[in-house]
């Protein structure tokens, strides 16, 4: 029983690992505590969800403000209630959409996605 566990532990361990290698790069630089915990490899929905050990307010002035350093023009942000926020924002030919919310006191969960100016549907 006990090699079965340390079997599948392993195992998780090894699986973790392959996929954080396969993380696509964000379209900012992410904040230092940032982590990825999902993407979307077919284009569709959110090009990746994370977390933030920090609060709703800190994470959304961390990501807003590396997604301006990264060269993004803020179009618009929409309060959606207590903790949470969607943010557009432009670069280019692309738009980045920008969601964060509070998970607990002291954690926070973003997702973006981007698309293109011209309608073309999400960003593979």
């Amino acid at each position: 029983m006990m090699r079965l566990l340390t079997c599948s532990l392993l195992l998780l361990m090894v699986a973790g690992a392959d996929a954080r290698e396969r993380v696509p790069p964000a379209p900012f630089t992410l904040p230092v505590r940032a982590k990825i915990v999902e993407t979307a490899a077919d284009g569709k929905g959110w090009k990746a969800n994370g977390e933030m050990p920090v609060s709703f307010q800190q994470a959304q002035a961390q990501l807003t403000a590396k997604v301006s350093a990264a060269g993004w023009a803020h179009l618009h942000t929409i309060p959606l209630g207590s903790g949470r926020v969607l943010e557009a924002w432009s670069r280019g030919s692309e738009e980045l959409t920008l969601m964060v919310w509070r998970i607990a006191p002291g954690k926070s969960g973003f997702s973006y996605g981007l698309s293109s100016k011209a309608g073309a549907g999400v960003r593979k």
